[in-house]
Formats: C-alpha cells, structure tokens, sequence
C-alpha cells in the first residue's frame, strides 16, 4: 500500500490579556517551627495586602511549600566545612487576573513594595489558551493536507484514508515574549503594552495514495 506521510505547520496570535504572577516567600530561622511561623506571617500579609487592593479574598493561590535544612561552607585548618545554619521554609504563590495596567501596578505595589524580600516573576498570557491552541492546529493540519494533495497530483495520484496523525508543540500555556523586571515596576507608575501571544505548532498526517 503507498502511502504519503506530511508535517504541516500552524501559527497564531492573540493580543494578550492575561497576567501571571509568581511568588517565592523564603524566610530561615533557627527552628523549623520559627521558620516556617515567620513564612506563613508575610504570606498572611500578602492575602491581606492583595485583597485590600480589589483582587479577591482567593485570588492568591499556593502553589508549593516546604521546609529544608540550611547549610553554608566554613573555612576550617585549610578546609572547607559544611555548618548547620537553621531551616528555611519556602511557600510558592501564585496571582492571576485579567491584564490591565491598573491592575498590574496594583499587585506589582504589594508585591515588590517597600521592605518586600520576595521573588517575583511576571508573564502575561491569554485567557482563552486552548482557542489559541485550536486556531492553530487547524492551520497546521490544513497546511499539511494542502502539501499532500500537491504532492498526491503531482504523482499521479489521490489522497484516501487518512491513517495516522499526530502534534506537537501544543502542551503547555503560551506566553509573549514580553519580559518586565518587577522592582521597575514598583519604582513609578509605567505603560506596558505585552507583545502578542504567538504560538507555532506542527501535525504529522499520514494518507494512503490512491
């Protein structure tokens, strides 16, 4: 049986709409309660914090926690040795809402304010990722049956059964490329304007030949 085999391409775009902020709250102490009492204190403040400023009392979402021994290199007689320093407890949040600059400067405020010592990481995103993610598969198989039926004419054949077919680069949530540095943020009120999400994705067909 003769078959044709073709990978066809898709992208598109949408204009982004969506924010994703991640936190790291790491506070150490030299017990693990202490540790872990003095990280869940600022995380409580946060809820508070963002929930004054219109997100929702559930807006804020944990995403990890955990506690690990602490341990830091000590030069000892020519040798490095490793010293017991306490616990850290580190509690992973998350903060999502639909994208606008008022809203972004809102939680970029708490977060990154005065005395704040948290990590914090921003990517904007579109709400509706998996319409993306349609739009643009079904532009890749289109391109791939497109090449196949050129192919199939040109031999001197038709296309039949479709038998197999299979994507990629479809998993996970697309983000634009658009990169913002929090503390920049927190320092004056600034326009940000996030490039479109793009997303490119491919799909293998395979026809018999007729």
């Amino acid at each position: 049986m003769a078959a044709i085999k073709i990978t066809g391409t898709g992208k598109a775009s949408r204009p982004a709409n969506y924010t994703e902020i991640t936190v790291t709250v790491k506070r150490t102490a030299k017990t693990c309660a202490e540790a872990v009492e003095k990280t869940d204190g600022r995380v409580c403040e946060l809820f508070r914090l963002i929930e004054e400023k219109g997100f929702g009392k559930d807006a804020l979402k944990t995403t990890d926690f955990g506690v690990s021994a602490e341990y830091e290199n000590e030069r000892k007689d020519g040798e490095y040795i490793r010293k017991f320093i306490g616990f850290s407890c580190r509690e992973g949040l998350k903060l999502c809402f639909p994208f606008t600059a008022q809203a972004l400067s809102a939680a970029v405020s708490v977060l990154c304010g005065e005395g704040a010592e948290e990590q914090v990481s921003i990517a904007f995103t579109v709400e509706q990722s998996e319409a993306l993610k349609s739009e643009a598969l079904e532009k890749a198989y289109a391109d791939a049956l497109s090449q196949a039926n050129t192919l199939a004419r040109a031999s001197g054949k038709k296309l039949g059964k479709l038998l197999t077919i299979n994507s990629g680069g479809a998993e996970g949530v697309p983000y634009s490329a658009t990169a913002v540095v929090p503390a920049a943020l927190s320092a004056r009120s600034v326009s940000v304007a996030p490039e479109d999400v793009g997303l490119t994705v491919s799909v293998t067909a395979e026809w018999e030949l007729e």
